[in-house]
């Protein structure tokens, strides 16, 4: 995937395509590194999670991801030099050094070699890719969309409230991440009851995340600049459709771990092709942000629609009774207790 668009942007460079990226070949391959650089990281994280190193996991993906070009960011900014290539040549540096971290930790794991990738294997990935790109289209193509119909100050109110937005992402991302091997060690039997306890792990972060950003929101933008202020009625449109993440559950990760891959793809497809109808149909990033909203919550409401007739299970809200919640609270409280006691003995 990160190969793919790195050729796009590769072509539209040497075509002279009017964008903020392609119109500067520095940028452009900048951009394309960063993107290839996701694409390993994103492997690398998913061979540690499935070992069962999750810490080591978020730690790169997350955190040094994060902190490295915050702190560069942080100590040009005195100087002078903070300009655009240099917060890309940040940006890149914290992926390598997420990489190196990751190559480090693989490396004491001494896993086996495969000198070959089984077909079947190959064949789910291909599947899973499919509804990973919808996916992408629906993350990212609202802000290219939205400039080329509104120009670029709609863009750029739009991209600003969205990059705020997917800091709410942090934490369900982390329990995401954290759920994933509990339900594909689940069998018939325990099903219901996986899917309740990631649900209600996701409701709960997925809420805090948008709170959080609904009250801090603001002072974020105002960091941006005072030109940016005007976006925060997209940034509110756009917690609105992330709260479909935290209500609805896990929903794709669900569909992928019990065998129904294909079913995923196809509606995150027609997700994708129905958010590239509308979009062009409007030139604000508000409604750009509404427009988004709307199609995840229904792209996530055809998933969990199509859990319960696939599966017969039922995901995020419609799966938590109170007694499953008191049942999980209580259960992560023990949890939380038993890590932070075990913390202040070492």
């Amino acid at each position: 995937m990160g190969l793919i668009v790195s050729v796009g942007l590769a072509l539209a460079t040497l075509f002279g395509l009017d964008t903020p990226v392609t119109n500067d070949l520095p940028i452009a391959l900048l951009v394309g590194a960063s993107i290839l650089a996701i694409g390993f990281m994103s492997v690398e994280r998913d061979v540690l999670r499935a070992a069962g190193k999750l810490q080591q996991a978020l730690f790169a993906y997350s955190i040094i991801r994060s902190l490295v070009p915050l702190v560069l960011i942080a100590v040009a900014w005195p100087f002078g030099i903070l300009t655009t290539n240099f917060v890309l040549i940040a940006v890149g540096i914290a992926l390598l050094s997420s990489l190196a971290w990751d190559r480090w930790c693989l490396h004491k794991l001494a896993l086996p070699k495969r000198e070959m990738i089984a077909l079947p294997h190959l064949r789910i990935a291909l599947i899973t890719w499919s509804g990973d790109a919808g996916l992408v289209v629906l993350l990212r193509a609202p802000a290219i969309v939205i400039g080329l119909t509104g120009g670029l100050g709609a863009a750029a109110l739009f991209i600003a409230a969205e990059r705020i937005s997917q800091l709410g992402t942090f934490f369900t991302e982390a329990v995401r991440t954290a759920v994933g091997p509990n339900l594909a060690q689940a069998n018939e039997t325990e099903r219901q009851k996986a899917v309740t306890h990631a649900s209600m792990l996701m409701l709960v972060s997925g809420m805090i995340g948008s709170i959080l950003l609904l009250v801090f929101g603001a002072i974020f933008l105002w960091l941006f600049g005072p030109a940016y202020r005007p976006a925060f009625p997209a940034l509110i449109a756009l917690l609105i459709g992330q709260t479909s993440w935290a209500i609805l559950g896990p929903t794709a990760l669900v569909l992928n771990m019990f065998g129904e891959a294909k079913v995923r793809s196809l509606i995150s497809i027609l997700a994708a092709i129905g958010l590239l109808i509308l979009l062009p149909l409007f030139d604000t990033a508000l409604a750009a942000a509404i427009v988004v909203a709307a199609i995840s919550w229904a792209m996530n409401f055809g998933l969990c629609l199509a859990i319960y007739i696939r599966l017969g299970l039922r995901c995020g809200v419609f799966g938590i009774g109170m007694s499953d919640a008191k049942n999980i609270w209580k259960s992560e409280m023990k949890t939380v207790l038993k890590f932070t006691q075990g913390h202040r003995e070492v």
